[in-house]
């Protein structure tokens, strides 16, 4: 014999008993519900659209005051160079010192010879110190970087060429002093 029909027959008497009547089961609920205490009406604040702007306008000036505060702060006036810039810009700008004092001692060039040149690479630096301007306002770092790169590059450049010119003289004025 199945366990459930071995269950229904066991248990015949109780099963057909009548089910409690839904009605009386829920008086039976609702009387205990009113012995307790009574639910007071939910308090109903009433917030008025004036308030509402008035509140918006103060959140979003905050805002505004924010992100313009934290934008300068974050921005610099002055432009942070890297330790790897720094390293670089010193390198060349003792090299181009070194080549002007050079340029500047040499008895080969007349003093004419010597202005011109020097006017020529004081407006190669008045060109470096804009672009150290540019790059403090921040404006595609890498691009003014390397120009400013190029700058000191064309200054020893245009230096070596002098000195080398000087020096090929040099040769060929002792070369013919040498020749009998």
């Amino acid at each position: 014999m199945d366990p459930l029909e071995k269950f229904i027959r066991n248990n015949k008497d109780e099963l057909k008993k009548a089910h409690p009547d839904r009605e009386s089961l829920w008086a039976k609920i609702d009387n205990e519900l009113s012995e307790e205490q009574p639910v007071k009406a939910p308090k109903v604040i009433t917030i008025s659209y004036k308030f509402l702007m008035k509140a918006a306008a103060i959140i979003l000036l905050c805002g505004i005051m924010a992100t313009v505060y934290f934008n300068n702060a974050t921005q610099s006036p002055e432009f942070v160079m890297s330790d790897e810039f720094k390293e670089i810009d010193a390198h060349y700008a003792m090299l181009v010192n070194s080549r002007i004092k050079e340029l500047r001692n040499n008895k080969d060039l007349t003093e004419n010879e010597k202005e011109g040149f020097l006017k020529y690479i004081e407006d190669l630096e008045k060109e470096a110190l804009d672009l150290q301007k540019e790059l403090s306002k921040n404006l595609n770092n890498e691009l003014i970087i390397e120009a400013m790169i190029d700058n000191y590059k064309e200054r020893l450049r245009m230096m070596e060429q002098l000195l080398n010119r000087l020096e090929n003289i040099k040769k060929n004025e002792e070369d013919e002093n040498i020749t009998i």
